[in-house]
Formats: structure tokens, sequence, C-alpha cells
């Protein structure tokens, strides 16, 4: 809805066996379409503005094109170290089990926490994760229209924010332990870091 009503269209990609969306003006559920096929699904992420997605699907498709990408709903985070520049990344946040407390950014980015992707293996460490919510989502949507916009209009893109250096700071120490030389290009979404100070 927030897409839609800056002027843009939502195309939503998958397969038949998802729930069908409501009919909304703009909205394209092409999951369900009669026109759907691996040519279309190429074509519409080449030619999007940008994607909303996940780790898995076609979460590498748009980069080919230059199409930036929003990866939401991360919990396993060497997919970030995939992302470029122009890309947004919103990961869940991790919390204690025992307390309900929200396990430092350090230790969410470093092994082997950073390579759970299931709920058993989150549980045996005493831990669990919260999946973004739909305000996260929508916020973040408003902060990756703002950048197009700003792109495309040849306007000055804002200088990082604090805490954006060091959430880079610590993705770059801790992506370096997966290989010799790991640089973070895609920033954190703004939101995610403003409303979770006390990860750091």
């Amino acid at each position: 809805k927030k897409i839609i009503s800056a002027g843009g269209w939502v195309f939503r990609m998958g397969d038949s066996s998802m729930t069908p969306l409501p009919e909304i003006k703009q909205l394209i559920d092409y999951a369900h379409s009669p026109l759907k096929s691996e040519q279309l699904d190429v074509f519409l992420l080449a030619s999007s503005k940008f994607l909303i997605g996940t780790s898995s699907g076609p979460l590498r498709v748009p980069g080919f094109f230059g199409v930036p990408t929003m990866l939401t709903n991360n919990v396993r985070h060497s997919p970030y170290y995939s992302l470029k520049e122009q890309d947004l990344y919103i990961p869940r946040l991790i919390k204690k089990k025992s307390n309900k407390e929200k396990i430092k950014l350090e230790q969410m980015l470093s092994m082997p926490t950073s390579l759970y992707h299931s709920e058993i293996q989150f549980k045996e460490s005493g831990l669990y994760w919260e999946e973004n919510t739909a305000e996260d989502i929508e916020l973040s949507v408003v902060e990756m229209l703002e950048i197009i916009n700003r792109k495309e209009n040849k306007l000055k893109i804002n200088s990082l924010s604090k805490e954006q250096i060091q959430f880079k700071t610590i993705a770059e120490k801790e992506g370096s332990k997966y290989a010799m030389s790991v640089e973070a290009f895609a920033p954190c979404s703004n939101n995610f870091l403003n409303n979770n100070a006390d990860i750091f």
C-alpha cells in the first residue's frame, strides 16, 4: 500500500501454492497469473525499481541488472555479504530465551550464531528470533523509496550515521572470519538501527 500510494505498482512473485492476495488496484498477484513463466520472472525482476525479498527465491537476480534489493527477515547473516551498496538489509532480532534480552550485534553476526537457520539450532543455544514487523518493513520501504528518489534526481545521498558505521565495522570484523577479507557494502535499515540501539 505504501508503494502504491507513492504511484508504484507491486508484482507479488511466488507460485500457485501461496495464498491468493485480495484484489487491490496496482497490485498484481503474479504468483497466480496464467502468464507466469521463467522468462517473465526474470523480466519483472530486471525491470523493477527494487525487490522486497528474503534470502530464498529470486534474491540474486535483480542485482545482475543493477536493481536494488531489500533483504528482509534475515536470521542467517551470511547472505548479507553478497549485498551491494544500493541494497538495504533488515535482519531479524535475536533474543535470549532466559530473559528475552536482545543479543548484541557482534554475537548476531559471529559464528556459529550467524550460520543458524532452523528453530532447533536457536532453541538448543537458548535463543529465539523475532520476525520483522509490518511497520519495520513499511518504514524500510519508505527509506528505500527515498534513496531511489534521491539517486534518480541526482541528489546527494545522506552520509552514513554513527550507527551505520558501527554496523558496517562489526559486520566486516565478523565477516572476515568467513574469509580473509570481507567488505560490508549494504547499509542496514536506519529504522532497525534506531529502534535497537541497545544491540551495540
